[in-house]
Order: structure tokens, then sequence, then C-alpha cells
């Protein structure tokens, strides 16, 4: 096959420089962060765009495709657990809805984008180093001039994300940013100080929003780099990174009315709740621990097949749950959900719950890790590794208080992250 070189093979790497298919796929996912944190809305038909155009050039390349199926079954069982679990749960109780089959196809997509990017020798922290600053910075932007949602009062956030999803999400990205110091060789300091400013963008959206949903991430994704890259670094300037680190947090909890008052009214709604007995209050924390209450209860009256999404609206107005929680705070649940992502699954799904959180969520992680700590694979591996466990890290923080694979947005958001993340790690690996 004759290579036609392009004008932009300065800019895409030599692997999908061969084709203007391969080099719009490039070019198409290195712009998917700025679209999606610019207009979400958007999102959907790119990233539906990209994975269309996946599978034809892999139809054109069929005869020279070498996919090893065998070694990335799990990889591929993450896109495919979520609708399989849904109709699975469906049959054995017989209680059949197409709505929640609606948000969760949309993980199918990210299939032909992991085997086409599998095929390629794909980076993409050298993508993403490069396009997330410019993502946060241009969300902020955006949501200023053109998507502010005024619905949640002082709360920042735009017209597509709620300040839960949209602060836990930006957050992330900052973690992924911090992490790429650690690890990316690039000198140019125009790039290094995009970065900074993208790192200090994702931190200040974040707290802007008001929601505290993964801000522990502060603390334990720096922990976790010196850990992996200790190696790399002088006891010296780990100390000082850490200290610096800490200070900057002890700063900005000082100084920063958001979220000093955030952390304190946590304190004491924790404090207050009527943990002896009684009514729960209707606050913020008071509702999250509340949730969890009324969870545990669902979860052991069908700890087997669960409720389905919808199929527990009638067991809400119970007097045994009425007894502690407000008729407000239970009808959220049926339309909130339970602010817990492993929780709401085994509502949900019963023993086919836990299931999809270790598909998509703990194998990864700990096979990423595993990735990590390996000698025999290169350096480019070893750093998208890296940022895969800092990515998968972070949901998993921010699940705790919330659900971090929900509704359609973040969906597709997160099933494009790891097509993309799982491609550029060795795929004999994970």
């Amino acid at each position: 096959m004759k290579i036609i070189r392009l004008p932009t093979q300065k800019f895409i790497p030599e692997t999908f420089n061969q084709d203007r298919l391969s080099s719009l796929i490039y070019i198409l996912i290195t712009l998917s962060p700025i679209v999606f944190f610019t207009y979400e809305r958007a999102f959907g038909e790119w990233y539906k765009l990209i994975s269309i155009l996946c599978v034809t050039s892999l139809i054109i390349q069929k005869d020279i495709i070498n996919f090893n199926w065998r070694n990335n079954n799990l990889s591929l069982m993450i896109f495919v657990i979520y609708p399989l679990v849904i109709l699975i749960n469906q049959l054995l109780r017989w209680d059949w809805h197409i709505h929640e089959y609606l948000d969760k196809l949309r993980f199918l997509f990210a299939i032909p984008i992991f085997i086409y990017l599998s095929e390629k020798k794909f980076n993409f922290m050298g993508v993403l180093e490069k396009s997330l600053p410019i993502a946060l910075i241009l969300s902020y932007v955006s949501t200023n001039l053109f998507f502010l949602d005024r619905q949640y009062g002082d709360r920042f956030t735009d017209l597509f994300l709620n300040p839960i999803y949209y602060g836990e999400i930006t957050l992330s990205m900052s973690m992924i940013l911090l992490a790429t110091f650690f690890i990316s060789h690039n000198k140019n300091i125009y790039i290094n100080c995009l970065k900074v400013i993208g790192f200090l963008m994702g931190i200040y959206i974040s707290v802007k929003t008001g929601s505290r949903t993964g801000w522990e991430n502060l603390i334990i994704i720096p922990i976790l780099l010196i850990l992996f890259k200790r190696k790399n670094l002088k006891t010296e300037y780990q100390l000082l990174f850490l200290l610096l680190f800490m200070a900057g947090l002890i700063l900005l909890i000082k100084y920063n009315q958001t979220v000093s008052l955030r952390l304190s009214q946590a304190y004491l709604e924790i404090k207050n709740y009527p943990w002896s007995g009684g009514m729960a209050p209707v606050t913020s924390v008071g509702q999250r621990i509340t949730f969890y209450r009324i969870g545990w209860d669902l979860m052991l009256k069908e700890p087997w097949y669960g409720w389905g999404q919808k199929g527990y609206g009638g067991l809400l107005l119970r007097p045994e749950l009425l007894s502690f929680s407000a008729k407000e705070t239970l009808l959220m649940t049926y339309y909130a959900h339970f602010h817990n992502e492993l929780l709401t699954l085994i509502v949900w799904y019963g023993v086919f719950g836990p299931i999809i959180y270790l598909i998509n969520f703990i194998f990864p992680l700990v096979n990423a890790i595993k990735v990590l700590k390996t000698q025999i694979v290169n350096e480019v591996t070893k750093n998208n590794s890296l940022i895969l466990i800092v990515f998968l890290v972070t949901q998993i923080v921010a699940g705790l208080s919330d659900m971090v694979i929900l509704f359609k947005y973040m969906i597709m958001f997160y099933s494009f992250m790891m097509a993309c993340l799982l491609a550029s790690v060795h795929k004999k690996e994970i």
C-alpha cells in the first residue's frame, strides 16, 4: 500500500499517518476531551462518529488486523457487561423495561475504538497532556459565556452536567494532568505552562461547583504518584512535593470560603445526624447517609436479583422507612438513586451488581498496577498504565458518594477514556 504523506504528519504519529482516514480518527480523538468539556451535548455524536470511522477502517484493513481476542477478553467485557447484566437480570425477574438499556448501550460504541487503537502504537498520555489543559480552560470559558446553569444558585455548572458530575470529572482530569508531570519527558515550556494552568483550572472548577464528590482525590492521588514513582525521585524531592502540595491544600481550605464552608458543613451534618434514632435531616450529607440506609434496606429485601432501576418504587413509603426518613428523601432515591456506585448496582441488579463494579473498576485497576510493576514492558506502556490507574482511582473514590457511570454523558466519556487508555497499554498485558 502506498503511504500518503499528509501535511499534518509532523503532528500525527506515523502509525496514524498512513492514510487520510487514520489521520482523521487521530485528530478526532485528540479533540474529544475539548469537545466534551466545551459542549457535552455534541460529544455523543462525536463519540459515535469516531466509533463508526473505526469500524470503517477495521473493515477496510480486515486482512491485516491482528487483534488478539483471547488476550483482550477482560477489556472487552468492560464495554459489554452492563447491558449484558441488564438482559440477564430482566430475564431472571421476567420484568422487561427498554429504558434501562438506552444509556447503557452506549458502552458498545467503545468496542471498535478499542480494537482499532489496539492495532496502532497509540500513546493516549501524549494526547491528554496537550488536549486536557485546553479542554479545562475552554470548559470554564464556555460555561461562563454560553452554558451556565443558574438553577443551582451560586454553584458553578453547565446545562448538561449537574454540579456533582461536573466538579468530579474536572477534578479527575486535573489529577491526570498532575500525573503527567511525573512521567512525561516533554520539556516544551509552553506545553508545561499550559498543563499547570489546566491543572489549576480543573481544581478551581471543582471548588466552584461546590461539590465535595471526589475531593479526597486531592490527597489520595499525590500519595499514589509518590508511591508508584518513588524510584525515579530523590527522597528530598518526594518530601518537598508532598509538603508543597499539602501546604496548598491547607491554604485552599483556610482562605477559600467555598471549600471551608462545604467541609465544615459536612462535618457538622455528620456529627448532628441522629445515629441513635429519630427523623434524619434533609441536608446534603444527611440525605446521603439516609440514602445508604434506604439502599441497605432494599438490598436485604431482595439480595439475589435486585429490583431493577425502578422496581422498588412501591416499597419506599413503608412505615419502617418513614420512621427515619422524610418523604422527600425517599422519593429522591427513586430519581437520584443512592449516591453510591456499588450500593446502587446491588439494589438494581442484586448479586450481578458487584460483577459490573469489579469488571468496570477493580479488575482493570489491579491489572494496570501489575503492568506498572512489570519490568518487560516499555516506558510508554507504563506511563499509560499510571494514567489508567489515576483515572480509575478518581472514579472509584467519586463513586463512594455518587454514581459515575449512571447517565449517557458520563457513560460515553468513561467508555471513551477506557478504550483509549486500555489500547495504549500493551494488549497482552490487560
